[in-house]
């Protein structure tokens, strides 16, 4: 469908799939029916969660539910992923992030979001206490909003778990990288 480079673990698209049986009106039954038919042979896929799998379609899909939602795709993907992050930190996670401080899960965050990919790189730093500066490289143009609004979802859940309260996350800035068909962002996560 997009760029074959550009993968996610089937995990996103399983989260996908139970987030838009939930959310869209009629389930997935009307959701698979409102799509285009090569979306829709693609989202009938078997996903498997440590599988590999083309993560562009992801935009589209996402477009699709939030329209039928009634809601602008920013605020199903947002929603997605605090459900996503709270369905699982509230397993085994959750022991593990009441023992870590929100400085400790700041500075993994980046590092684990980027395994969900085949591409890009992550790399961060606290620069003050309650402040973590972080970048994402290598994220395919196509994908950065959609990767944007994930990490405002994500994120706070995340932080949250480990006892950070006050939590905000900032987009500080998106930076085309040499052969136009990527992008570097960068974010400030604030806590107290």
């Amino acid at each position: 469908m997009g760029n074959a480079g550009f993968k996610t673990k089937g995990l996103v698209y399983l989260a996908a799939k139970e987030y838009y049986g939930k959310v869209v009106p009629g389930g997935l039954a009307a959701f698979e029916a409102a799509l285009s038919p090569e979306l829709r042979t693609f989202f009938l896929s078997n996903f498997i969660a440590s599988g590999w799998w083309d993560i562009l379609p992801i935009v589209p899909l996402s477009a699709v539910a939030a329209k039928l939602c009634g809601i602008s795709q920013r605020e199903l993907v947002i929603a997605n992923a605090r459900h996503t992050a709270e369905r699982d930190i509230s397993g085994v996670y959750r022991l593990l992030l009441k023992v870590a401080s929100p400085s400790l899960v700041a500075g993994r965050l980046p590092r684990i979001s980027m395994q969900y990919f085949s591409f890009g790189e992550s790399s961060g730093a606290q620069v003050a206490p309650g402040e973590f500066r972080a970048e994402q490289r290598g994220v395919p143009i196509a994908l950065q909003d959609w990767l944007i609004w994930a990490v405002e979802g994500f994120a706070p859940v995340a932080l949250s778990a480990a006892g950070a309260k006050s939590v905000s996350v900032t987009r500080d800035r998106v930076r085309a990288e040499p052969g136009g068909e990527t992008v570097a962002i960068a974010w400030t996560l604030r806590w107290k």
